[in-house]
């Protein structure tokens, strides 16, 4: 015989499974990696393990890129980080294709905020110019989760 605290914890069972694909976890990520060419990508994009990129292309005329899908909006918190060619060779972070920080020479843009809805495009770019070659040539995207 099938007791009434057995009913219970079934539909309990029930409802946890039908439900678990429709509540996003607290600490899953709203971001997700769709293409990344030059660029080395840690983390998670989580609050507590948020992604980093840093760039690898060093080569003159050559531009390491990052892009993500927002699949949940909220706040995105990023900062980047230059050291590089000062005023040529450019960190950029966009969204939607508007560029919203910029940085270049030894330059931190320091934390930063922007508000993203869900199907939102970030694009996170190290472009090197065609001459010199400074400081450790490179880009870093660091802190970047949506919360």
């Amino acid at each position: 015989m099938i007791t009434k605290k057995t009913i219970t914890l079934i539909t309990l069972i029930l409802c946890a499974i039908l439900f678990s694909g429709c509540i996003k976890k607290q600490n899953d990520s709203s971001l997700e990696i769709t293409s990344s060419k030059f660029m080395q990508v840690s983390g998670e994009g989580t609050a507590h393990n948020p992604f980093t990129a840093t760039s690898t292309n060093k080569d003159n005329l050559s531009t390491g890129e990052v892009v993500f899908n927002v699949t949940a909006g909220g706040t995105l918190n990023f900062q980047i980080t230059a050291r590089s060619e000062a005023t040529y060779d450019l960190g950029r972070i966009y969204v939607n294709g508007t560029q919203i920080a910029e940085v270049s020479g030894v330059e931190t843009s320091g934390p930063q905020q922007v508000v993203v809805s869900e199907g939102d495009v970030v694009r996170f770019t190290y472009e090197k110019d065609e001459f010199v070659s400074a400081g450790n040539d490179e880009a870093i995207l660091d802190f970047l989760f949506v919360q």
